[in-house]
C-alpha cells in the first residue's frame, strides 16, 4: 500500500499482536467506496441468463487461522507481502487461487478413494477434468503415479506410461474435441475474495548453537477474524441441449464438490503453509445464497448458520431438482 515510507517502517517493527486501525480503515474505505458500489465484493448475480440447472453458491466466512499468500509486487517495504488487488490495494484471493486450492483438495479426495476398477478410476478422473479443466503436467504425473501404486503396488515408469496412454485414449473417446484442441474448459467458475483486515507475522529462525534468532523474517497475512465472501458458479456449457444429462451432471458434480469444499475450508485450508494449519475458516457462515437457474430456487439468507447446515440444505435442493 502507498503509505509514507516512515509509516511502512513503523508497521514492520511493531508487535505482530497489535492491531493496525489505520490500515484497516483504509481497507474499509476502499471496500465502501469502490468494491460495494460496483458489486465487486459480492457480485449480485442474476441466474435467468444462464443455462438451466447452472447453480451459484455465495456465503460470507470468517477466518479461524491466518491466510498467507505471495504478491507479485516487485518493490515493497518487506519481502513477503500478501496478495492485493492491483487497483484498490485490498488483500484478496484470486479466482485462480480458489480454483487451484479446490482442485488440489478434490484431487486428494480422488486419490484417497481409488479402487482397483480401472474404468471407475478413469470415470472419476474424467469428472474432475469436466469440473476443473484439463490436467497440468504435474497433476497428470501425480494421478498416474497414484493409480500405478494402487493397481500394481509400485510406481514403475512402464506402468505409469501405460496408464497415461490408456487414459488419453479414454479421454479422446469421451471428449472427441481433445483430439484437435489441447485444453478442456471446466464447468466451475470462481469469484475473487476481498478481505477486510491485514496484519504482520514474524518468523525468527534460531541458531542451533546459540538458540537465539538474529534475522527475523516479516511477512504480511490476513489475520484470523478477518472476513471474506466466497463465490462459485457451476455452468454446464457442454450439456446445453440435454436436460436429462444436465441433471445427471448436476447431481454427480455436486457430490464431488460438497466434499471438496468441506475439506478445503476445514481440513486442508486454502492458504500457503497448509501443513501448518493456515487458511481454515470458522464453522459459522452468513449472507448465504444458493440459486439454480431455470428453477424457482434462489435461497438468500442473512442469518448465521453452520457450514454443515448450508451444505445439507443445498444437497436436498440439488436432489430435488435432479430427480424431477
Amino acid at each position: 500500500l502507498h503509505y509514507p515510507l516512515r509509516r511502512q517502517r513503523q508497521m514492520c517493527i511493531r508487535d505482530r499482536k497489535e492491531s493496525d486501525p489505520e490500515y484497516w480503515q483504509f481497507i474499509g474505505k476502499q471496500i465502501d467506496e469502490y468494491l460495494l458500489p460496483f458489486d465487486l465484493l459480492r457480485p449480485n448475480f442474476k441466474t435467468d441468463c444462464l443455462v438451466p440447472h447452472s447453480f451459484l453458491i455465495q456465503f460470507k466466512f470468517t477466518l479461524a487461522k491466518p491466510f498467507i499468500s505471495r504478491d507479485d509486487e516487485v518493490f515493497y517495504i518487506i519481502e513477503n507481502p500478501v496478495k492485493k488487488d492491483k487497483v484498490f490495494k485490498v488483500p484478496m484471493l484470486s479466482p485462480s487461487g480458489w480454483k487451484g486450492n479446490l482442485r488440489w483438495t478434490a484431487g486428494r479426495n480422488f486419490v484417497g478413494t481409488l479402487s482397483t476398477d480401472i474404468d471407475e478410476i478413469f470415470a472419476k478422473r474424467l469428472q474432475l477434468i469436466r469440473m476443473f479443466g484439463n490436467e497440468t503436467p504435474a497433476i497428470n504425473r501425480y494421478f498416474n503415479g497414484c493409480i500405478s501404486q494402487k493397481l500394481f503396488s509400485k510406481k514403475e515408469k512402464n506402468e505409469i506410461e501405460e496408464i497415461d496412454k490408456e487414459f488419453q485414449q479414454y479421454l479422446e473417446r469421451e471428449i472427441p474435441s481433445t483430439k484437435d484442441v489441447a485444453g478442456v474448459q471446466g464447468r466451475l467458475y470462481f469469484y475473487p475474495t476481498f478481505f477486510d483486515k491485514i496484519d504482520l507475522e514474524v518468523i525468527n529462525p534460531h541458531d542451533r548453537k546459540t538458540r537465539a534468532g538474529k534475522n527475523p523474517i516479516y511477512f504480511e497475512v490476513v489475520p484470523a477474524t478477518a472476513t471474506g465472501a466466497f463465490g462459485l458458479l457451476w455452468f454446464p456449457f457442454d450439456k446445453v441441449e440435454d436436460s436429462a444429462a444436465r441433471k445427471q451432471a448436476l447431481k454427480a458434480d455436486w457430490d464431488v464438490l460438497k466434499q471438496a469444499l468441506k475439506n478445503m475450508f476445514f481440513t486442508y485450508g486454502f492458504s500457503a503453509k497448509k501443513t501448518s494449519g493456515f487458511g481454515v475458516i470458522e464453522n459459522d457462515i452468513c449472507d448465504k445464497r444458493f440459486a439454480i437457474a431455470g428453477t424457482s430456487i434462489d435461497l438468500q439468507e442473512d442469518k448465521t448458520d453452520s457450514f454443515d447446515i448450508f451444505l445439507e440444505t443445498i444437497d436436498a435442493l440439488v436432489k430435488e431438482v435432479a430427480n424431477e
